[in-house]
């Protein structure tokens, strides 16, 4: 059987009237209490409609726009025949401005948060950058210097002589003094001028290759300090009062290469977030920047590792490929047996390495040649 509406069985009942069989109607009577009160009919379309228009008028000319379409649409639906109480109209308009204008203040405290997490994340730029030439200002004004004055009481080891001392700082001289003298700068004056964030960077590109010489020299410098860190450096330290080793100095450099990008992922980030397209183009350039400058930092540690190459690595022109490939000796591959090499591809060569040691927090693995092809 069917049930059907308390108000269908008041008007036809009567099983005389062969509308509805009698089981239907004892089953429909029985289910009463299932069905909600019949819904009142509409009594004033007009009212409706003249009351939500007369409140409309009170809003702004913003406001009027979303109201109107509001009011279009309840119309619409009242003339096709859709049951709607006298009260819906006035509700459902009304609530519809207010939700509209709930959720456009929700994105203006949205933008305005992100706006303010991006102030967060550009003070810490800034900041970081301070202590950063701070830091350099130690190795080149304290450990430089005084390695430099022919007076200073502390001798430097004749091992160390006849260049060997230069090899340990590498070009960080150079760094220090760009970053001191215009790059430390240039930040502090994007702190009002956001915009200009972005184009630094990539205004700055090649400078920011001296970063690449840096870390090529990187090894060599670590194998020297670390003959002299418990003897000559701690005495220099000592004298100078530092807090860290001249090896935690020295890293740096590279900690703060790799740092840039992190902090312009968060930038970009919230610019994204406070609707700001003119900007955000900018910083995802200067992004692309900061990722390919680190990666190829980080590939001449590598090359700067690597020992028993006769050649001069310097003239193999740009590096292409480092990465870790299984390699087999000869021409055939019957009975391929393969073997992880590191693989170097300079313009000029491809060099075969053998890694010994891992990678950890504090090591770095060693790359011996084994064959290379010109």
């Amino acid at each position: 059987g069917q049930d059907f509406h308390p108000v269908y069985l008041q008007n036809h009942s009567s099983e005389e009237d062969g509308w509805l069989p009698a089981e239907t109607e004892r089953k429909a009577k029985r289910n009463y209490h299932h069905f909600p009160p019949p819904m009142k009919p509409i009594t004033s379309q007009y009212w409706c409609r003249r009351k939500a228009r007369g409140q409309a008028q009170k809003r702004t000319r913003e406001r009027d726009d979303i109201t109107s379409c509001a009011a279009i649409f309840l119309e619409a639906m009242t003339e096709e025949g859709h049951d709607i109480t006298s009260g819906t109209s006035e509700s459902a308009v009304c609530g519809f401005v207010d939700a509209v204008d709930k959720g456009g203040g929700a994105e203006s405290s949205s933008e305005s948060s992100a706006l303010q997490k991006r102030e967060y994340v550009f003070r810490e730029l800034l900041d970081t950058e301070r202590d950063y030439v701070h830091d350099l200002h130690e190795v080149v004004e304290g450990y430089m210097a005084l390695m430099r004055d022919p007076e200073c009481e502390i001798p430097m080891p004749e091992d160390l002589k006849g260049g060997k001392d230069k090899m340990v700082f590498g070009n960080i001289e150079a760094i220090y003094e760009w970053h001191r003298d215009f790059f430390l700068k240039a930040l502090e004056k994007c702190v009002d001028q956001p915009a200009e964030l972005g184009p630094l960077f990539k205004r700055y590109e090649r400078k920011l290759q001296m970063y690449v010489v840096y870390c090529q020299n990187k090894p060599v410098s670590e194998y020297i300090v670390s003959e002299y860190i418990e003897t000559y450096f701690e005495d220099l330290r000592q004298k100078l009062g530092h807090k860290l080793q001249l090896c935690d100095l020295l890293i740096k450099p590279v900690q703060r290469i790799m740092k840039y990008q992190l902090l312009l992922r968060d930038i970009y980030k919230y610019t994204e977030r406070a609707n700001l397209p003119s900007e955000t183009e900018s910083l995802r350039l200067a992004m692309q920047v900061m990722q390919v400058v680190p990666k190829a930092a980080n590939d001449m540690m590598d090359v700067g590792r690597l020992q028993g190459f006769d050649g001069k690595i310097t003239a193999q022109g740009r590096l292409l490929i480092n990465e870790t490939l299984v390699c087999c000796e000869g021409a055939s591959a019957f009975n391929f047996k393969g073997k992880e090499l590191q693989v170097f591809l300079f313009e000029q060569i491809i060099i075969f390495s053998e890694a010994v040691g891992k990678k950890t927090q504090f090591t770095n693995p060693v790359y011996i040649h084994k064959a290379h092809i010109q």
